[in-house]
């Protein structure tokens, strides 16, 4: 095996897409296709006011993506909400039968805020003004399921992306970066405990969690 890391090539897409509603599968977002998860891809991956970027991790003895990490200074979910609107209306054109998943209103409620130009998560600026600026966010992340079994394998190619990431970060003299969780995920919630981050006092709502690294302190 032999990793590489590189920002997201236009041959990486098809199983970056794979990867990633593979590991959220149980997220409405995921549900609303390939389109639409290949559409938020290449979002993150553009040039943007928010600085938005995708680490993919490449085996070139394989020759296939097995993970990818990405991030954006806070304040993106505006804008990225405005660019994806079509590809979320062909989502639900397309898929009709969605509206009647129990999560429908839960997805909609915050896409709504933030197409105002609302925080997603209000409540939490107060407690991210004390915080190291410019503050950036931990969007997602997710590695190849054929990679997680086995020698923690998986854990390992996390760490070196998770590096990749604050290296990142810190050619973008972010001062702090955001991860935010659902309470039901307990394994990343174990993660992060582990990994030293700090547990905000202050929760985005009845299922959300927010975890905090300053930069200077990896």
């Amino acid at each position: 095996m032999k990793i590489i890391y590189s920002e997201l090539k236009p041959e990486y897409l098809k199983s970056l897409v794979r990867i990633h509603r593979e590991t959220f599968k149980d997220h409405f977002n995921s549900k609303l296709g390939n389109y639409y998860t290949q559409e938020y891809l290449k979002w993150l991956n553009s040039k943007n006011e928010f600085e938005s970027f995708i680490i993919c991790a490449f085996d070139e003895e394989e020759n296939k993506v097995i993970g990818y990490i990405c991030g954006a200074k806070l304040g993106f979910q505006t804008k990225m909400n405005r660019d994806l609107l079509f590809p979320t209306l062909v989502s639900f054109i397309t898929k009709p039968f969605l509206v009647f998943d129990k999560r429908f209103f839960l997805f909609l409620a915050p896409k709504f805020r933030t197409l105002l130009g609302k925080e997603e998560y209000y409540k939490i600026k107060e407690y991210e003004a004390k915080l190291p600026q410019p503050i950036y966010s931990v969007i997602s992340f997710g590695i190849d399921s054929n990679y997680k079994s086995g020698m923690n394998l998986g854990f390992f190619i996390l760490e070196d992306l998770y590096k990749k990431f604050f290296d990142e970060l810190k050619k973008r003299n972010a001062g702090t970066v955001r991860a935010t969780i659902r309470k039901s995920n307990e394994n990343i919630i174990k993660y992060y405990s582990m990994k030293k981050w700090s547990l905000s006092p202050v929760e985005g709502d009845s299922q959300t969690i927010f975890f905090y690294k300053e930069i200077n302190s990896k």
